[in-house]
């Protein structure tokens, strides 16, 4: 596993922070698919003990990033190129329905938020940086679901 990236951990909310991090390096791919994820090493490279990491990891197998066999561990989630298609069909039927929405509002707040994020994807483009594009594009599909004003899509999206 890469070494631990960024700041120093707080002690406020541990298994979400180790979650977010792990969750951010599965995404990245920094954790490559079918990766081991050992609690006690995560754990040693978080400065954490391992409960907040047991739960971290429960929370990447239950979101499907990780899957668990019993008695061999836990490992980052091998998607098969189905379950990615079927996965952006359910993601695109959310999006469309979230787009719908937005554009249906009579306020012009909610586009200035996405003008931003496209303003991020067009710089990370031209910079020729990838991660930053796929962020900014992340950040942009969640956002429309967060203003559409349907508090179940940002869930269903996340």
């Amino acid at each position: 596993m890469p070494d631990a990236i960024g700041e120093p951990l707080t002690r406020v909310l541990l298994s979400d922070q180790v979650y977010a991090r792990v969750r951010g390096l599965i995404i990245e791919g920094a954790l490559a698919p079918g990766a081991r994820l050992v609690e006690s090493e995560i754990a040693r490279q978080f400065n954490v003990s391992q409960a907040p990491v047991r739960e971290a990891v429960r929370r990447l197998v239950h979101e499907g990033l990780a899957d668990h066999i019993p008695r061999r561990g836990s490992f980052v989630a091998v998607v098969s190129q189905e379950d990615a298609h079927h996965a952006r069909a359910v993601r695109v039927a959310i999006e469309e329905l979230a787009a719908r929405t937005v554009a249906a509002q009579s306020s012009n707040t909610p586009f200035e938020a996405l003008e931003v994020q496209v303003e991020g994807m067009r710089q990370a483009a031209l910079q020729g940086d990838v991660g930053g594009f796929r962020d900014a594009d992340i950040t942009f599909h969640r956002t429309v679901c967060e203003i559409s004003g349907n508090p179940f899509l940002p869930k269903l999206w996340g």
